[in-house]
């Protein structure tokens, strides 16, 4: 009884401890690196304390069930483990519906829903010879058909990287799906899809939502905004920044036609070479021209945005001062 009546009296307090420390505020875990962290962006980290930390910024589709004994992994954002074929060269991965993005001023207050596509653009930007990937290596060793080609194929071109150009091994299948094909077996290719700052899901700007629109003329920029909020048509502006115009400079030309970074700015940027002071816009339509899925009242395939767009503002067009 009296074992008893200790258990209990433990049991009580421990409540009631649980209890006093729900009402306090959150605490703060403070974790110290012997050096400080690089970079926190999943193509461009190359130690070991900045992945630890963009681990817990990106989701990658599986992750480790660390107190399952054997540990195993298990789906995170995947909505189920992916399909293997039986020569461990396939891998179908499909994503859970309903994940999101957190806020951020890149989506202009509109939820952004996790996609397959996220997935096949972050492993895309390892092949990008912009971002110097440290891991391209283990990557370029699984032999993803047709991804080492293209880059060494646009390399060869001095070319930027394509991202839409589809390549064997690397598809989305629709709006949640995608395919991994490689050249050989590899059974632990699966593994690195359980390291958030590896694999981790990224978002493409604007995505296949809405195109970016540039200009010279903020009263013209503003009577297309108002054309894209009329027709859903969605237009969000992005800033005709000056400083990536030396990315148009050639040692053999005038100019080059393709600045290799920030494409839909320079291209913008290259327009404004030949118009002066009048009022132009340029609307980059890469993204939403095409759909992986029927989205509302667009079909899957070519959607022809912009065209209720365009109308809108020829009916409502107001002639702009020159700047």
């Amino acid at each position: 009884m009296a074992a008893l009546g200790l258990a209990g009296a433990l049991g009580v307090a421990a409540t009631a401890a649980v209890a006093q420390a729900s009402n306090q505020p959150p605490k703060t875990l403070r974790y110290a690196f012997p050096i400080a962290e690089t970079n926190f962006d999943p193509a461009q980290i190359s130690d070991l304390y900045s992945r630890t930390v963009a681990s817990a910024f990106f989701d990658a589709p599986l992750e480790f069930e660390f107190l399952a004994s054997p540990a195993r992994l298990r789906p995170n954002t995947a909505q189920a483990m992916p399909e293997v074929s039986e020569d461990f060269r396939v891998f179908t991965f499909r994503i859970k519906p309903g994940i999101y993005f957190a806020d951020d001023p890149a989506f202009k207050g509109q939820k952004r829903e996790l996609t397959a596509a996220d997935y096949v653009y972050a492993l895309k930007r390892h092949y990008d010879p912009r971002w110097k990937s440290a891991n391209l290596y283990i990557l370029e060793n699984a032999k993803i058909v047709g991804l080492s080609e293209l880059r060494k194929q646009l390399l060869a071109a001095k070319k930027p990287f394509d991202y839409d150009q589809e390549v064997e091994g690397l598809k989305t299948l629709d709006r949640y799906t995608f395919r991994i094909r490689l050249a050989e077996p590899n059974p632990r290719f699966l593994y690195n899809f359980s390291d958030g700052s590896f694999t981790g899901a990224m978002a493409r700007a604007l995505g296949s939502g809405m195109a970016g629109v540039l200009g010279n003329n903020q009263k013209f920029v503003d009577q297309l905004l108002a054309s894209a909020d009329r027709t859903a048509d969605k237009l969000w502006q992005m800033p005709l920044e000056q400083e990536y115009r030396s990315a148009l400079d050639s040692y053999v030309a005038d100019m080059k036609n393709v600045g290799g970074e920030a494409g839909a700015i320079t291209a913008a940027l290259f327009l404004e070479e030949f118009v002066g002071s009048t009022p132009w816009a340029h609307i980059d339509i890469a993204g939403p021209m095409w759909s992986d899925a029927d989205s509302g009242w667009l079909q899957k395939g070519m959607t022809g945005y912009g065209t209720r767009l365009l109308i809108d503002a020829a009916l409502n067009f107001k002639r702009p001062a020159r700047s």
